[in-house]
């Protein structure tokens, strides 16, 4: 399978505690050390994925092995990108000196929105812009998540005069009982299920790792940080258990797997329209963004199963989709002589999983 990148969260801690995110700055046994970053490094650099991105909780939060894991990415040739909430880019010579400690960054994208700047000013986020201009990192990417196009369009303005170089990248956040309503208070009109809604690209794209090795379809397997996403819909396989390289053979002959590879957000949101049974079964009839949508009909109890199926009886289209649009082979071949264990099934509860 081809993928451009790929999330390594190095940590599910951030001390920042920002009132949307998934994690809520809560520590958790979770977290892994310089040397097995650098090995998964090579097993994905060697497989053919051109960029590793870090993430967290906050990857800062282990600096050390952020430094390490550049380090040798850089080394292997690959693109890298970080995400941060710059909660540490309080002075200007302090920016400069952690930027230069991760020498090789072809990529930055800073979390900052009304709910980051609670604990973090937006002068902190300024800091790492300076910095990297100054430093030749050639893509900054703004990333503001946003219960109302009111609070987007204040943020943005905090870097409007940065011009063209820094990109906005903007998405709302996702509803969860993890965090407060006021967050969603006010919030703007919701999006039904109707396919047409969700015709964007999205992250599925983007495999990603967790600290303890488990590798998810896309950035929604940071929800695992609350419960174990066992044998779900986007549980692909574990770093600990197989090579990297065995678990995306293994993953190329899941139907389900490819069916949200080639179809994303729109194919799920098809499949829910024209399945009552599950339509009903959903806690939610309206979602703030792709995300939101596939996470809900996915993991609600009949998800997973609806999917198999669903996917299972368009093989075909599957295929077309895998040839023409990512220039691969043929999904649901004879499956190879890789087990990857199935872990318990346990529903996920609904939460925000972005990436901030």
């Amino acid at each position: 399978m081809r993928f451009d990148s790929i999330l390594i969260v190095l940590t599910e801690v951030c001390h920042v505690g920002c009132q949307h995110c998934g994690y809520i700055g809560s520590k958790r046994d979770r977290e892994v050390e310089s040397p097995e970053v650098e090995g998964w490094i090579e097993q994905m650099i060697d497989y053919g994925i051109p960029e590793i991105i870090f993430t967290g909780g906050e990857p800062f939060e282990r600096y050390e092995t952020l430094v390490a894991g550049v380090k040798r990415a850089r080394e292997l040739g690959s693109r890298i990108s970080v995400f941060t909430s710059s909660f540490w880019a309080k002075t200007p010579d302090e920016t400069r000196r952690v930027l230069h400690g991760l020498n090789g960054l072809t990529k930055l994208y800073l979390s900052t929105d009304v709910y980051h700047q609670k604990r973090v000013p937006f002068q902190n986020v300024r800091n790492v812009v300076d910095a990297a201009i100054e430093q030749g990192i050639p893509d900054i990417n703004i990333n503001i998540t946003y219960a109302t196009e009111a609070d987007r369009d204040y943020v943005a303005s905090q870097y409007a005069d940065y011009g063209e170089r820094v990109d906005i990248y903007h998405e709302r956040v996702i509803p969860s009982p993890k965090f407060s309503p006021k967050v969603l208070a006010g919030q703007d009109p919701m999006l039904s299920l109707a396919p047409e809604n969700y015709k964007q690209k999205c992250w599925l794209g983007t495999p990603l790792v967790d600290p303890q090795g488990d590798v998810f379809a896309c950035h929604i397997g940071k929800a695992a940080a609350h419960k174990e996403f066992g044998k779900s819909s986007y549980f692909v396989g574990n770093l600990r258990e197989s090579s990297f390289a065995e678990i995306m053979a293994h993953g190329e002959q899941r139907p389900d797997y490819q069916f949200l590879r080639t179809r994303g957000p729109l194919g799920v949101a098809e499949m829910a329209s024209s399945n009552q049974a599950l339509k009903k079964d959903l806690p939610r009839q309206e979602f703030t963004n792709a995300c939101d949508m596939c996470v809900c009909v996915l993991g609600s109890p009949k998800g997973p199963e609806a999917l198999e199926q669903y996917a299972a009886a368009r093989i075909d289209d599957i295929n077309i989709h895998l040839t023409l649009a990512h220039g691969e082979g043929p999904a649901a071949r004879a499956v190879p002589d890789v087990f990857i264990p199935p872990r318990p099934v346990r529903q996920p509860e609904l939460v925000n999983i972005s990436l901030g």
